[in-house]
């Protein structure tokens, strides 16, 4: 073969590499890569509520709808026309002690003498003599669960709402009380936030990464909400240690309340609001309308006065 027959036989395979690349990219890699775009979370049913400083003994308080807002590659995906959703958050939210150690595989989970264990790599759950196959994913160090399974698993109901890209988990025994907003649009930015603070008469500085968080809501309970009735209870929580979130000064973070200072029309969306949150931290949104949602007010918090604490 001659130098020009052998050039021309590469671009042949040249070429040939190309159209396969171009042909299959969306169909072979596509449903490799986890999809977290806009996906949100909203449990629904007992809340452990441990006061704004979260330092008491838990209340569990009965049917309260709220939002989990984890930074964007620590929450829920699609992969595979599945969503999969963080097994350590989902199951600490409903109540369970998750004993995992990195040199042990089998992970134990227990909820008042209930045990449930996880073997990741034979992908089963085991829920006293019965066990059940998972699809399960190890990614970043944080095991995930197809969204399905975990319905399989306890017995809860899982819903997918399409519209809005919310998966409601409605807890086994809830009434299933929904909030009268959706947060409809959520963005991710991975970013720093500095801390300054005095120890011994000294000013130190703790850089803390994380996302910054940005979410958008929509009036969906069919009515008009006033002004200053919209509001807002927001905790962040630690999920290593499944307690407050604290500052790295050690001083504790205290669970929010703040009132939507307009009316906000059925279907209307409020401005933007953005949160910073820390990887291993999550966010606890709660909203409701003062005189009609009853969670409101059963949740311990340090009301401000709507004219001095709001979002527009």
């Amino acid at each position: 073969m001659n130098v020009i027959s052998l050039k021309k036989s590469y671009m042949v395979i040249f070429v040939i590499i190309i159209l396969i690349i171009n042909t299959f990219p969306a169909a072979a890699f596509a449903d490799s890569i986890p999809n977290y775009g806009n996906i949100k979370l909203l449990f629904t049913g007992p809340f452990a509520d441990h006061s704004p400083f979260g330092d008491a003994a838990p209340v569990i308080i009965n049917d309260v709808p709220r939002f989990i807002l984890t930074p964007q590659k620590e929450g829920p995906f699609i992969l595979g026309g599945r969503v999969y959703l963080p097994m350590r958050l989902v199951f600490q939210i409903l109540g369970y002690d998750v004993n995992w150690q990195k040199d042990n595989p089998i992970i134990e989970i227990s909820k008042n003498g209930e045990k449930i264990v996880v073997d990741p790599v034979g992908k089963t759950v085991q829920k006293g003599e019965k066990i059940t196959s998972v699809p399960m994913l190890l990614i970043n160090d944080r095991y995930y669960i197809a969204l399905r399974a975990f319905s399989e698993v306890t017995g809860d109901d899982i819903l997918w709402e399409s519209d809005t890209r919310t998966v409601i988990y409605k807890i086994k025994g809830a009434k299933g009380v929904l909030p009268p907003v959706r947060i409809v649009d959520i963005k991710y930015k991975e970013t720093q936030k500095s801390y300054g603070y005095f120890i011994n008469g000294k000013i130190h500085e703790a850089i803390v990464e994380g996302n910054e968080i940005t979410y958008t809501l929509k009036n969906t309970c069919g009515v008009t909400i006033a002004k200053d009735s919209l509001i807002r209870l927001s905790n962040t929580w630690n999920l290593g240690e499944n307690k407050k979130a604290s500052f790295p000064d050690g001083g504790s973070t205290i669970r929010g309340y703040d009132a939507y200072k307009r009316e906000l029309k059925p279907g209307g969306f409020t401005g933007e609001q953005k949160i910073f949150t820390a990887y291993g931290n999550y966010e606890i949104l709660i909203f409701g309308v003062v005189g009609k949602d009853e969670y409101v007010n059963r949740v311990s918090s340090y009301p401000m006065p709507p004219d001095t604490a709001g979002w527009e």
